[in-house]
């Protein structure tokens, strides 16, 4: 082999290594990332499902709102935080009697 062709091949194991390196590297950015969102994945996926689900309502009442976006953004966001907060005020009332209960019979 001559002087130049071992440069060549030098130069190509030198830039399959750093490629190498490079791809290892990204593959463990990504194993860190996943391992940070793990404990929020279920949570992640309840929001794409919500958003999914709720994005025709929102645009039949941004129709009839005539194209007003903000507006029918606060509208949903009221109505789904009703759905949500009203049902966990009432099982707190109910818990709440209920331990009340369970006091005075002990």
């Amino acid at each position: 082999m001559t002087t130049e062709q071992l440069v060549d091949n030098r130069d190509y194991v030198n830039r399959g290594v750093e490629v190498s390196t490079h791809i290892g590297l990204v593959i463990l950015l990504f194993a860190a990332c996943f391992l940070i969102l793990r404990p929020f994945l279920s949570l992640i996926t309840w929001g794409i499902i919500i958003a999914i689900s709720v994005y025709p309502s929102y645009r039949k009442l941004q129709r009839a709102l005539r194209d007003r976006g903000v507006l029918s953004s606060v509208v949903i966001t009221i109505l789904l935080l009703a759905f949500l907060v009203i049902p966990v005020v009432l099982l707190a009332g109910t818990l709440v009697g209920g331990i009340q209960t369970l006091a005075a019979h002990l």
